[in-house]
């Protein structure tokens, strides 16, 4: 499949879009999920806050796709473990061990995946601003 290059245009829009998700990821590791206002995130990534608008409806959409984000690596790096095992003890340790890397790379994953869970456990759906 042949892709297109992106134009000037699209890949400053691919830029900010990324630097706005790093920057929410980092401020939700240092300041928690329920802490971090947008404000928070457009401050330190030196934007307006209707240019997060125009790349996230909410927080929360911003949060759905880190979650994406997060998981697809995690889970790309656990089929590669599963294809590099061979018996099954083997594939267990491979497994424990792709997960542990990940979490001691990734420790704002980490933190990520456990408010989300407590989000979610809590059923409230949402993290709406303080």
């Amino acid at each position: 499949m042949l892709h297109t290059p992106l134009t000037r245009t699209e890949r400053r829009k691919e830029k900010t879009r990324r630097l706005l998700m790093d920057v929410a990821l980092n401020l939700f590791f240092e300041k928690g999920i329920y802490w971090t206002k947008i404000e928070d995130i457009t401050q330190r990534a030196d934007v307006g806050k209707g240019t997060f608008y125009q790349y996230f409806e909410t927080k929360e959409a911003l949060l759905q796709e880190l979650l994406e984000r997060g998981l697809g690596i995690l889970l790309t790096l656990t089929a590669g473990a599963v294809g590099a095992g061979g018996r099954n003890g083997e594939t267990l340790g491979l497994l424990i061990r792709t997960h542990l890397d990940f979490y001691l790379e990734h420790p704002e994953y980490l933190l990520l995946f456990h408010q989300v869970r407590g989000l979610l456990q809590l059923k409230t759906g949402s993290v709406q601003e303080l």
